[in-house]
């Protein structure tokens, strides 16, 4: 699992680790105010088709997603948030995507599969009627 420093040297020395969970704090406490009962769930990002090598600071690579996920998935279990891991579901699988970010009709229906499935589990101890 990645570090804040790992995250900070993956940026080229940028820190956006504190303001990014300083922000998501927010965020949720927002959320939390005006839908005190709202049931939430995070999605971590997906990964590249094919993740270049020796990119340019601030270009995307499956480190660097990796990293940033690990940073938000500390403050999402820390907030008792579920969790729908969508990146591991794509890593390593290039047939899911269109191109280098999105994905084609196979990938999205893997991952609405994956998504459905997710909030009927946290919509499970509703009871509606």
């Amino acid at each position: 699992m990645a570090t804040a420093c790992d995250a900070a040297q993956l940026t080229g020395g940028r820190s956006w680790a504190a303001l990014g969970t300083l922000m998501n704090m927010t965020k949720l406490k927002t959320i939390r105010r005006g839908a005190p009962k709202a049931k939430l769930i995070w999605a971590n990002t997906t990964p590249l088709k094919s993740s270049p090598t020796n990119a340019p600071p601030r270009q995307a690579t499956d480190a660097r997603i990796a990293a940033r996920n690990d940073i938000a998935l500390r403050f999402v279990q820390a907030s008792q948030i579920p969790v729908d891991d969508l990146y591991s579901i794509a890593f390593g699988h290039p047939e899911y995507h269109s191109d280098n970010v999105h994905f084609n009709d196979r990938g999205i229906a893997l991952q609405a599969a994956q998504v459905a499935d997710g909030i009927a589990e946290v919509l499970k101890p509703l009871k509606i009627f």
